[in-house]
């Protein structure tokens, strides 16, 4: 037919497709593009009426002016927003990263640079043109390898949206039940799978810890039994507590801390320093609070005039107290 064989006829048919692909990929913004600002204009654009002279109707059409006005903004900023959202491009480590592949880009290379080749060998030994080789090589190279990475993007974005709802059920029944979102959060890493499980896994990893908390930790969990053992014991300060709900923090953490290390409950003790102006009005919620860890108050003189004055150096009727009278 025409002189050609079928397997011209069969690239040249690929050939038309995919400019036909590509010229509809870049024309097709341009005209609705252009759409949306005719539509702009035309909303934006509102004739007055010669005939309404009184002072209701230029009332009127003033506030339609300021409706179109108000319209044309917004029809603008949100063609801006769009046009800004389709010139991100995403880049080709992160576009890995989301298809779930733990690959560098290097290796992502050298993947297509075989691609290009097999795609490069199959024509010709099928006795193909050399040109359907070289753009069959083309394909292989910049085309194949980025589509199948888009492949597996959406495909582990659709599994994420169907598998999250339940992950966020799980969750939720978890709380009601009295779990600690971090523990209803590892429940969800633990039992679902990919990729819901290993994002949820991170989040929990890679949630982070007071400094106070941490130093406690480590120096508990290294020292304790020697400390027991020398006939003393993991004996702490708390300072600059300015409520109740602190030590009840901390005592939630010295129970936990005791049943990982294997330690007696009460055998870690603490002593608060009252070195704030609000700690002296829950002392004795302090004290409750730490019950069988608590081994009584100290007063932090110089932290503690310090809190008087930051809380009420703009309270002229305040008068602070002698500081020398205030001691340890």
């Amino acid at each position: 037919m025409f002189g050609l064989e079928i397997t011209d006829l069969a690239f040249v048919f690929t050939v038309a497709v995919a400019v036909g692909g590509l010229l509809i990929a870049i024309v097709f913004p341009m005209i609705s593009g252009n759409n949306s600002a005719r539509r702009v204009d035309a909303i934006a654009s509102g004739k007055k009426d010669a005939k309404a002279t009184s002072l209701r109707s230029r009332f009127a059409e003033d506030s339609k002016d300021t409706r179109r006005r108000q319209i044309q903004d917004s029809l603008n900023k949100q063609t801006a927003d769009r046009t800004k959202e389709k010139k991100k491009r995403v880049n080709l480590q992160t576009l890995i990263q989301q298809s779930g592949l733990d690959i560098t880009p290097r290796v992502f290379w050298v993947v297509s640079f075989v691609v290009a080749v097999v795609f490069f060998t199959v024509p010709v030994v099928f006795g193909l043109p050399l040109y359907a080789s070289a753009g069959s090589a083309f394909v292989g190279f910049l085309g194949f390898p980025r589509w199948f990475l888009g492949f597996l993007r959406k495909r582990r974005q659709n599994t994420f949206l169907n598998d999250f709802a339940d992950a966020i059920d799980v969750m939720v029944r978890g709380l009601k039940a009295g779990l600690p979102v971090s523990e209803a959060m590892k429940i969800i890493a633990s039992e679902s799978g990919p990729p819901v499980g290993p994002e949820f896994m991170e989040v929990v990893d890679g949630q982070r810890v007071g400094g106070g908390i941490f130093d406690f930790a480590v120096v508990l969990f290294h020292n304790a039994k020697e400390q027991i053992a020398r006939g003393a014991g993991p004996f702490f300060y708390l300072p600059k507590m300015e409520s109740h709900l602190e030590a009840r923090l901390w005592n939630d953490i010295f129970v936990m801390a005791q049943d990982h290390i294997g330690l007696p409950q009460g055998t870690i003790k603490a002593t608060v320093l009252i070195e704030t102006i609000l700690a002296t009005f829950e002392m004795e919620e302090i004290l409750y609070e730490l019950r069988n860890h608590s081994s009584g108050l100290n007063a932090g003189r110089w932290d503690y005039i310090f809190s008087c004055i930051k809380k009420f150096k703009k309270n002229k009727n305040f008068c602070l107290a002698q500081r020398s009278a205030i001691t340890m």
